[in-house]
């Protein structure tokens, strides 16, 4: 009885070469929870920016204009709050809904979310 070889002494297909560690590049940075809670020390609170971005947009009505937010570059969101754009967006959505509303007295107290309807 003739038995054919199997993988991975067939000779139509060569053995795949074992993967290095030392081809890989090493990681660098930290993954994970703590990595991003340890980048995030330091940044103010979304109802902070919320409030911030709010009370730009009432500055600039006031003054007959109209606010437009700048994402990137030195004096952009992205560089004022440390957070990413998508981040951003979602402020300035709730910061056009909150400039809306009667500004509120800044007392460092968080905004009230108005879907919980005080309970």
């Amino acid at each position: 009885m003739l038995v054919r070889p199997v993988w991975p002494l067939d000779p139509v297909r060569p053995a795949a070469p074992e993967p290095s560690r030392a081809r890989r590049p090493a990681r660098t940075k930290k993954k994970g929870p703590a990595a991003r809670t340890a980048s995030r020390k330091g940044r103010k609170s979304r109802e902070y920016w919320i409030g911030v971005l709010a009370e730009e947009i009432r500055r600039a009505e006031a003054a007959g204009g109209t606010w437009e937010p700048v994402y990137d570059g030195p004096g952009g969101l992205r560089a004022r709050t440390g957070y990413e754009r998508s981040w951003c967006e979602k402020a300035v959505r709730a910061a056009k809904k909150a400039a809306q509303s009667p500004a509120a007295p800044r007392t460092g107290e968080p905004l009230e979310r108005a879907d919980t309807n005080g309970t």
